[in-house]
């Protein structure tokens, strides 16, 4: 990936550079191997958010380079020091988990994605992660927001609805049908499951027949 523009100065194909991330990221869930997926204690299995999302962040960085894109993927970027995110978040910008973006170019804000376990999933974590993702498309022109859920259990390993959470959530519908959210369900590791991704709400394109 070669140095960042910004978007007046050169011929930007959205759709294409979208399209692009999509079969990215999700040869990067498939990739995600089980020790990465779950942890074991005292025979359970857990989940953990930050030793899956260093290893997403490391399968997407080799995906993406397959790709000429002008965009960077970037984690946990800290906004504090941004006068205007400072101030539609009140003063308490978040930090996304991952953005895919030209750093110091606004018009070239392009994926932010959150993501969240299920044993941790609630309501309240899930709506604010809901709403920060509407904002930064909102208020700051990304172009797409994830909102990616991984696993299937319960902090005491019990199996989740995840889609009946999910169904809870205020989701903005607009950005739905205008193709700018989705929420993902990341079930399990492709060796454990035929079917590892699934598309709750929004369009994606999680057909297997994507992976390069």
């Amino acid at each position: 990936m070669h140095g960042v523009m910004p978007v007046e100065d050169r011929f930007m194909e959205w759709d294409k550079c979208w399209n692009s991330f999509q079969t990215a990221l999700y040869n990067s869930l498939i990739s995600i191997e089980p020790r990465y997926f779950t942890l074991t204690r005292e025979g359970k299995y857990i989940l953990r958010e930050r030793v899956y999302c260093y290893e997403l962040y490391h399968q997407l960085r080799c995906n993406l380079g397959n790709w000429e894109m002008p965009f960077v993927l970037q984690a946990e970027i800290d906004k504090s020091g941004q006068e205007e995110f400072c101030r539609i978040f009140n003063q308490r910008p978040p930090n996304p988990d991952f953005v895919f973006h030209g750093p110091g170019f606004g018009e070239n804000n392009f994926v932010i994605m959150e993501v969240k376990s299920s044993s941790t999933f609630s309501k309240n974590g899930a709506q604010n992660d809901m709403n920060k993702i509407e904002k930064f498309t909102k208020e700051f022109g990304y172009r797409h927001g994830v909102f990616l859920i991984f696993g299937s259990i319960n902090s005491k390993g019990s199996e989740r609805d995840i889609r009946r959470l999910v169904d809870k959530l205020s989701i903005d519908e607009e950005l739905i049908s205008n193709g700018k959210l989705c929420v993902l369900w990341h079930k399990k590791c492709r060796q454990d499951c035929e079917q590892p991704v699934e598309v709750i709400t929004g369009s994606f394109n999680a057909n297997p027949s994507a992976v390069i």
